[in-house]
């Protein structure tokens, strides 16, 4: 498993599982816009490119940190277009414990660009694996 990781992201790759598994961190608390826009751009899109995995399984459970609307727009632009031209297939959220972060969620998922994603939210790991590989 190849693992890619700053203080607020961690990113792991399995080959056989054709998945790239990214983890938000509780860390997320105390960071910045910025610190969350390098993790996007240089850890998570980065090992995207890198691996075009077929699924992805994007756990923000311990995420403390809500997007702002500007934020959302943002990821939406420049992350969705890097995964829809990808290998993906399938994207599994685990949701946040916070409800803000959960809501901004959401709402990114609802963006136009976003719209031609395959995705679905869940509430833990295990059954986000088994809609991914089934």
């Amino acid at each position: 498993m190849s693992t890619y990781a700053t203080a607020f992201i961690r990113v792991e790759y399995s080959k056989e599982k054709e998945c790239l598994y990214s983890t938000w961190l509780e860390s997320t608390e105390n960071a910045t816009w910025e610190d969350i826009r390098s993790a996007f751009v240089d850890v998570f899109l980065e090992a995207v490119k890198k691996h075009q995995p077929r699924f992805l399984l994007n756990n923000e459970q311990d995420m403390n940190r809500p997007y702002t609307p500007e934020e959302q727009v943002w990821i939406d632009e420049n992350s969705a277009p890097v995964v829809l031209n990808s290998s993906v297939e399938k994207i599994a959220v685990i949701i946040s414990k916070d409800g803000f972060v959960e809501l901004a969620s959401e709402s990114m998922m609802e963006e136009e660009t976003s719209k031609s994603l395959n995705f679905k939210f869940f509430d833990n790991v295990s059954s986000a694996e088994e809609w991914l590989f089934n």
